[in-house]
């Protein structure tokens, strides 16, 4: 079995890839995992690849989508298609995996640090840099508000530039509409 973490809207989940071979193992050895007619017909129970996903809160589902998979402990814990998995998640732990503009704002949201591409410059990243607030005490913000004055400071993303520098960053339209956005780790 393999733990890796994936993302489908915006839910970030850590889930269990397994093996036909190690499902059939835990379907031994816990008597809440059984293999259905369906896995007896389609499943290599030889094979050392992933055959589905063993995932739990990965989604709260009353009625699972087509080809899901099917729930094999307690509401928490799913086994989930192979080819179901692979069309709808994003394995956020494999290196080449490319994302949208949507998926890379909910990975800013969750304290990830992302990366296009199609950028130009070597190292440069994204991140969200959380709400908070301060007392002013120095310069451009003295000639706006009293030493002292409580300011909210409100959440934003910020780009770590290639010259090692960090500045408030905004999409570009080509930003937004790309789909070579990446995880930065």
């Amino acid at each position: 079995m393999k733990k890796i973490t994936v993302i489908r809207g915006s839910k970030i989940s850590e889930v269990l890839l397994v093996s036909g071979r190690e499902l059939k193992e835990l379907s031994e050895k816990f008597s809440s995992i059984s293999i259905s007619e369906h896995d007896l017909n389609t499943v290599d129970f030889s094979s050392e690849d992933y055959v589905g996903v063993l995932a739990g809160d990965i989604d709260s589902l009353r009625e699972p989508p087509e080809g899901f998979g099917r729930q094999v402990q307690n509401p928490d814990i799913w086994f989930i298609n192979k080819e179901f998995f692979e069309k709808n998640y994003i394995n956020l732990d494999y290196p080449e995996t490319r994302f949208d503009f949507g998926t890379a704002i909910h990975l800013l949201k969750a304290g990830y640090k992302v990366a296009r591409e199609g950028w130009n410059g070597k190292n440069m990243f994204l991140f969200l840099v959380p709400g908070s607030t301060f007392k002013v005490n120095r310069p451009p913000l003295l000639g706006i508000y009293p030493e002292g004055t409580e300011v909210n400071y409100q959440p934003h993303i910020d780009m770590k530039t290639a010259q090692d520098t960090v500045v408030p960053w905004l999409a570009s339209q080509s930003d937004v509409l790309s789909e070579d956005w990446s995880l930065v780790k």
